[in-house]
């Protein structure tokens, strides 16, 4: 079998993080995307699931709020936001 080589281009500091990760699974950074590449290939999707950026900013909200007194609202309307940030509590 023949190995194609292939070079992706990526940031150091995310080329850092994929090495150190898989430096932890006893890989290399090849062998880990190389893994991912087959995963993909295998199940013909991604190997996780897919949100929509509602999603992540809502997920994103819930974690920041973890923080705080009240517990997280749904801001939907401009009313609703005008009652968030003007409501001394918060």
């Amino acid at each position: 079998m023949t190995k194609k080589i292939e070079q992706i281009k990526m940031r150091e500091t995310l080329y850092n993080c994929l090495a150190a990760v898989s430096h932890e699974l006893g890989m290399t950074p090849e062998d880990y995307l190389a893994s991912f590449y087959q995963t993909v290939a295998d199940q013909g999707d991604l190997p996780f699931e897919r949100i929509t950026s509602e999603e992540y900013a809502q997920a994103m909200l819930q974690e920041i709020g973890l923080g705080l007194s009240q517990p997280v609202e749904e801001l939907k309307t401009p009313d609703d936001f005008e009652r968030w940030f003007g409501d001394e509590e918060y």
